[in-house]
């Protein structure tokens, strides 16, 4: 497989690491990054300029897209750079958005049949990032694939490496729930939604147990033998302004193509599965040991 990553990040560098015969090349936006990429066998290329013909040439070349870019100002940029550079998508694209387009602040399951009803900022610029690859992808005759994608968690990106850095507080509101995802099962969300003859649309990403932040930090803490975190409403300004939005919304996210049309099931099906499996694969040390 030829896949060029615009947006050299997380889950780039772990589909890279996990999947065999793959030519990855792909965009970074600092000079230290690219430098970093190309010293690991990536034909990495600094993003913004639509004269670059080295990474017009290894874009055109790919057979697959992954897109993890983030809209910027309410547009998604990479989009904005292929009208610009004249450049076609490829083959097939995967867009990774975030589930933040749902609303919702029930508890109740959200699929990838439910309405796209986020107000939030964050939301309204991915549904519009959504509708510009699709407009992008559609005039060129190439397919596209939308994967929303629940809290990513993973290898040195967890509850546990927070918690033994000293975290202290975990933010708790009665009923409200997040769904997440092991950034090993996205890897292999793709892979399945690639060997997936003419498929096309969205796909949501969560594992099978949506759960209180505050409870992923305790058993974070366990893990490590620590004590469980003090827990604050999410208003308290010892938490940060960020954390109120956040905890606004309380959703469960379901990936009903993924598994009944694809037949995909996640390898880690709750956060316990896979912070256990992030402690022996970060050996994280509590502080006394």
């Amino acid at each position: 497989m030829k896949l060029f990553a615009w947006g050299l990040g997380y889950v780039a560098g772990r589909f890279h690491e996990l999947t065999d015969n793959i030519e990855l090349s792909g965009t970074s936006r600092t000079i230290e990054s690219v430098t970093d990429w190309r010293g690991r066998g990536v034909r990495a290329h600094l993003f913004g300029d639509p004269g670059n013909q080295e990474l017009i040439d290894d874009a055109a070349r790919a057979d697959v897209w992954l897109c993890s870019v983030p809209p910027v100002n309410g547009r998604d940029p990479v989009v904005d750079y292929c009208i610009q550079a004249r450049l076609h998508p490829a083959a097939f694209t995967i867009y990774l958005s975030a589930t933040s387009v749902y609303g919702g602040n029930d508890g109740g399951f959200r699929d990838e049949f439910a309405p796209s009803d986020g107000t939030s900022p964050r939301g309204l610029a991915r549904k519009t990032a959504e509708g510009e690859w699709s407009y992008l992808c559609g005039a060129a005759g190439r397919r596209l694939g939308v994967m929303r994608l629940s809290g990513i968690y993973g290898p040195s990106r967890n509850a546990l490496q927070r918690v033994a850095a000293g975290q202290a507080f975990s933010a708790f509101l009665p009923g409200q729930v997040t769904s997440r995802i092991h950034v090993d099962d996205i890897v292999s969300g793709i892979h399945q939604i690639c060997a997936g003859a003419g498929v096309v649309g969205v796909f949501n990403m969560a594992d099978d147990y949506a759960a209180p932040s505050a409870v992923v930090n305790d058993y974070a803490a366990q893990l490590l033998g620590m004590p469980a975190l003090e827990k604050l409403p999410p208003d308290d300004p010892r938490l940060g302004p960020a954390v109120a939005s956040f905890m606004a919304a309380n959703r469960r996210i379901y990936g009903r193509r993924l598994r009944e049309d694809l037949g995909w099931s996640p390898q880690y099906p709750s956060f316990k599965e896979g912070l256990e499996a992030c402690l022996d694969a970060d050996m994280v040390k509590t502080p006394n040991q």
